[in-house]
């Protein structure tokens, strides 16, 4: 398998690991493909096909894409929980009142 393969692997797994809502395993694959992918520019630099750094750009950027996303639908998801604890708490609040 080559270096380039090894990254769009690391890519894949940390996609899944989002999808899964695991997201301590995330920061850990997150930090494995940054070590690798650092490593790998590095190491062999201007040597890699030009190419094969843009598909892997490309991937990059449908992940963190997707990962925006599920980002924005999390955050709608705690607001209706705020709203819904408020009102719940603002419901209460009458049944106590003067």
């Amino acid at each position: 398998m080559s270096v380039l393969e090894a990254l769009h692997r690391d890519l894949d797994a940390l996609d899944a690991a989002i999808a899964r809502d695991e997201f301590d395993a995330a920061a850990g694959l997150l930090a494995g493909y940054q070590q690798r992918l650092r490593g790998t520019i590095e190491t062999l630099g201007a040597r890699l096909p030009v190419e094969a750094l843009r598909a892997l750009l490309a991937t990059q950027h449908a992940l963190t894409a997707r990962m925006r996303a599920r980002r924005d639908a999390v955050a709608v998801q705690l607001r209706q929980v705020h709203r819904a604890d408020a009102a719940s708490r603002a419901y209460a609040d009458v049944g106590h009142a003067p």
